[in-house]
């Protein structure tokens, strides 16, 4: 999955006079002497001293391995999981006899952290498949780079060379102190493409991707936030196969990771179907109420995306730059779509099986073929306001639409798959979307970059906490290692 980015991390980032505001909030000892109350406000039984030293509420990838981490390093762990699976925003699913991602799927250039957990599990990648042309519609029109490279330049290239251009304009000192910063963080992403990019076919190329990568329509999605997801990486590098984020798939697929740490575990240490409902703390320990067991503990990492955090009652309450920065991070919306047929016919078209789609809910769609396989699998991303709406209709009739967006262009044989599997992902249990969260413009200029900071002995790790590859599988593993590293610290 060519996972959208939440809003870039750099450490110490306050903009102005909220530098003073934020940094006047002692995070490190938000610590209450008040008894521990459950979420009724009735009195917990507790020990005097806690018997667990780390407790971590979420199973996904940033969850496992954070309590892996902390594992190795002789700390004692439990991790409670919410839904009745680990992974989280990994997740697989069967498709015509193979094993694919319903979820997070590639990893490529910059993602050091995946290729080395990875490679700990002995996890095999493939290339992603990159034969012939790749396609891009507009208007209902089709064009290939090789047939028409006037209309990638006109339509792909200039408009990515114009962000380049603003991109670095974050890298100028003193950026994150200025005005632009707060006008930036106040402006969407729609209002900059229409004053920016001139051209109507640019325009909407660039909101089918946007749509695609960050799950969002460009009115939901402030210019800072934009912007700043290409820091470490170009919107081309991010978006592309060869030499780029989606460089590799995994070989049985990428879910797999988070079913090889949960082995790691012994039966105690992970408990599912039990989510969290409430965390005490005090000046020696805290206290995670669940639906199957309370625990006490020395520090806690809560890895849960933003939006389900903030059903968890704090005691005390979370200081309101982070609670409120929580609530105002919305996931995104997405649907992945894969589609098995017979042979990867479109290779015999001269096409590459790599397209975006302007004119269809179909935003873009990927070869993602193992090497194993003997037919063709694509896999189609339905993102953002588009996402949406058609969460709510049937899974026949996502089907039949899908199918009748890859016919457009590559014809009949499009109509005739031989399997089809979905993840409607703002319909998951507990996650409510995908790829990430993303603040709301507006939101990073009151609230500024508190995400990842800890509130006394309450942790944070996920991939939105991430300072380097936000919203990858690799950003939620080095946000787990930093918060692992954080609580070793203070243990």
């Amino acid at each position: 999955m060519p996972s959208g980015q939440a809003i870039h991390q750099v450490p110490g980032m306050y903009i102005g006079h909220i530098k003073i505001i934020i940094r006047g909030i002692a995070f490190t000892d938000y610590i209450d002497h008040s008894v521990q109350i459950d979420r009724n406000n009735q009195l917990l039984p507790m020990k005097s001293e806690p018997n667990i030293d780390v407790i971590v509420v979420g199973a996904g990838v940033a969850g496992l391995w954070a309590a892996l981490t902390l594992r190795d390093a002789g700390k004692s762990v439990v991790i409670l999981e919410a839904n009745d699976r680990v992974g989280g925003r990994l997740k697989g699913g069967v498709l015509d006899g193979k094993s694919v991602d319903l979820g997070g799927q590639w990893v490529g250039k910059g993602q050091d952290h995946s290729y080395r957990v990875a490679e700990r599990y002995g996890m095999d990648t493939y290339v992603t498949p990159t034969f012939g042309n790749n396609i891009l519609e507009l208007d209902g029109e089709i064009y290939t780079e090789e047939n028409d490279p006037e209309v990638f330049e006109r339509v792909v290239r200039s408009p990515y060379k114009v962000i380049e251009q603003w991109v670095e304009k974050i890298h100028r000192p003193g950026f994150w102190d200025s005005e632009d910063t707060l006008a930036w963080d106040r402006s969407t992403t729609e209002s900059w493409l229409n004053q920016n990019i001139e051209d109507v076919q640019a325009r909407a190329y660039l909101t089918t991707v946007i749509r695609g990568f960050f799950t969002k329509h460009p009115c939901q999605l402030s210019m800072l936030d934009f912007f700043s997801s290409f820091i470490e990486q170009t919107i081309d590098e991010e978006l592309r196969i060869n030499d780029g984020a989606l460089q590799h798939c995994f070989k049985d697929g990428f879910f797999q990771l988070a079913l090889h740490m949960a082995a790691e575990l012994d039966q105690d240490e992970l408990i599912l179907q039990s989510p969290v409902r409430s965390v005490s703390q005090d000046s020696s320990s805290v206290t995670v109420v669940s639906d199957k067991i309370t625990c006490k503990a020395q520090r806690v990492i809560i890895t849960a995306p933003p939006p389900v955090a903030t059903r968890i009652d704090f005691t005390p309450p979370l200081p309101f730059t982070k609670s409120g920065c929580m609530e105002r991070m919305p996931m995104g919306s997405i649907i992945k779509c894969l589609i098995a047929y017979p042979t990867p016919f479109w290779r015999n078209q001269g096409y590459s099986g790599h397209g975006n789609l302007t004119s269809t809910i179909t935003n873009a769609f990927q070869d993602i073929t193992p090497p194993d396989y003997t037919g063709g699998i694509l896999a189609g991303f339905i993102g953002g306001d588009t996402a949406m709406i058609w969460s709510d209709t049937t899974k026949q009739k996502r089907c039949d639409q899908v199918k009748a967006d890859l016919a457009s262009v590559f014809g009949r044989q499009a109509h005739t798959p031989q399997d089809y599997i979905e993840n409607v992902w703002p319909l998951e249990p507990w996650i409510e979307g995908g790829y990430s969260c993303s603040s709301q413009p507006g939101s990073f200029s009151v609230f500024g970059d508190t995400l990842a900071h800890p509130c006394g002995r309450i942790h944070w790790a996920g991939t939105e906490t991430a300072e380097i590859n936000p919203g990858y599988v690799d950003g939620a593993l080095r946000s787990s290692e930093r918060a692992a590293k954080e609580v070793l610290a203070c243990l």
